[in-house]
């Protein structure tokens, strides 16, 4: 074979080298740029994972310092209520007895006032100071301090005597309207009686009523959300 043709067949085959390498570089070069777009990706999309873990984490945390806030601020009135029921009889009870031995007719006077005023009723009043009276009288009662026994026994008969068994008829919708003055424990009592009820599987709606009283309808909100039950205002 000449020697040009050889030199010719020579270069071809480098040139064929050449552009092979050149072939492979390119797609070598392609993979990285390839595999470097996938790293930003998969690095974009692990940052965007991580804000929105972060802001859910955020939001959980602020979701659960306002329910502390609320159950706080609910059972800080809860509490400031008893006091002020405790305060409003038990407590002047207790004070009107404090250091008497005996019950004369200023104690029952003053304490005729506490039970009126203490919204325990006019006529239940007079019933308890009466039969308070002829126990004096009949000297079965004439130690002040069993005086608060006294009063919890009559006020429990004067309540059983009342008591009735609440029947649900059939008609729907069945209506238990709730009233009394402020302090008595009416929300509670609702809370209590939708509770009850969702037990013994029945549906329960609670409608607020109370516009008057502060957070009052706040109060019901809470309670049915914690018995499950509607609560429309």
């Amino acid at each position: 074979m000449p020697w040009f043709k050889k030199n010719k067949e020579k270069k071809e085959q480098e040139e064929k080298e050449k552009q092979e390498r050149l072939r492979k570089e390119e797609e070598k070069e392609r993979e990285e740029k390839e595999r470097q777009r996938r790293e930003e990706e998969e690095k974009a999309q692990a940052e965007r994972e991580r804000k929105e873990r972060e802001e859910r984490e955020r939001e959980e945390r602020e979701r659960a310092v306002k329910k502390e806030k609320e159950e706080k601020g609910f059972l800080g009135r809860l509490k400031e209520r008893l006091s002020k029921t405790r305060e409003g009889f038990v407590g002047r009870v207790d004070r009107l007895v404090l250091g008497k031995k005996k019950i004369d007719d200023d104690l029952l006077e003053e304490l005729e006032e506490i039970l009126i005023t203490s919204d325990i009723g006019v006529q239940p009043t007079f019933r308890l100071i009466e039969n308070l009276r002829d126990r004096v009288k009949r000297k079965e009662l004439d130690d002040a301090d069993l005086l608060k026994k006294y009063l919890q026994e009559e006020i429990l008969k004067v309540l059983k005597a009342e008591e009735l068994p609440l029947e649900i008829s059939d008609s729907r919708p069945f209506v238990i309207l709730v009233v009394g003055v402020n302090g008595v424990g009416k929300t509670t009592t609702i809370a209590k009686m939708a509770g009850m009820f969702k037990d013994k599987g029945k549906s329960v709606l609670l409608a607020a009523g109370d516009t008057f009283r502060a957070a009052a309808i706040e109060q019901l909100e809470i309670w049915g959300e914690r018995a499950g039950c509607k609560v429309i205002k």
